[in-house]
């Protein structure tokens, strides 16, 4: 072997030797951000269940908001929602049969009793409680869900899902913020934007309007 030769070669050597660690820490990198397989942690894997239970819940109240309500502007409500359900439902599940989540079956219990209540219910009547119980407080807390995962995440497809549907959600929650303005404005929920961060005191001098922004 000539001089030169065993330069080259001892070259080639230390380089792959230098790539070594390299790829072991785009590995782990990856392992980190981007997760496998049933490895979510658990605010993802809630983040996730909580919206298959919602869905249910949203599908059930949208369907009966269409037959059950007064107001002309509750049913088109009703009707957009089950439309935008309708679309966002096979995201969830796409996503969550890749990180090997098993999706409810049904709604919680306490949004079984909501639904049930609300069969029971007509006119003026149904459309109070719908706002109260299936209205801003309920989305106010979906796009709080949303927006958290969207920033939060460390998993970047369960990140990129929310960051995809945000606006949509957001979009929805200024529809059902119209329809309870219509009926309680008393129920309003302000945005997530302009709501206090936790171990904040709430703001008094804000009014939240249809849109869920708040007004001075």
């Amino acid at each position: 072997m000539t001089k030169l030769s065993g330069i080259a070669l001892a070259l080639v050597a230390s380089s792959v030797v230098a790539l070594a660690p390299l790829s072991a820490v785009t590995a782990a990198e990856r392992a980190a951000t981007h997760g496998t397989a049933g490895a979510l942690n658990a605010t993802d894997r809630e983040f996730i269940t909580m919206m298959g239970a919602s869905l249910k819940f949203e599908a059930a109240a949208a369907e009966l908001a269409q037959t059950h309500a007064s107001r002309d502007l509750l049913k088109s409500y009703g009707k957009k929602d089950e439309s935008f359900i309708e679309r966002l439902t096979p995201a969830l599940t796409k996503i969550a049969k890749e990180k090997s989540v098993t999706l409810p079956a049904q709604p919680t219990a306490q949004q079984a009793a909501v639904l049930n209540k609300l069969k029971g219910l007509n006119g003026d009547a149904f459309d109070q409680a719908f706002v109260k119980q299936a209205g801003s407080a309920h989305h106010f807390d979906v796009v709080n869900a949303f927006k958290r995962t969207a920033e939060k995440s460390v998993d970047v497809d369960v990140r990129g899902f929310a960051r995809t549907w945000l606006d949509e959600v957001n979009q929805r929650f200024t529809m059902v913020n119209a329809v309870t303005s219509d009926v309680d404005p008393a129920a309003l929920k302000p945005s997530p934007d302009t709501a206090p961060r936790r171990g904040e005191p709430p703001r008094t001098d804000v009014t939240p309007d249809a849109s869920g922004k708040a007004t001075n």
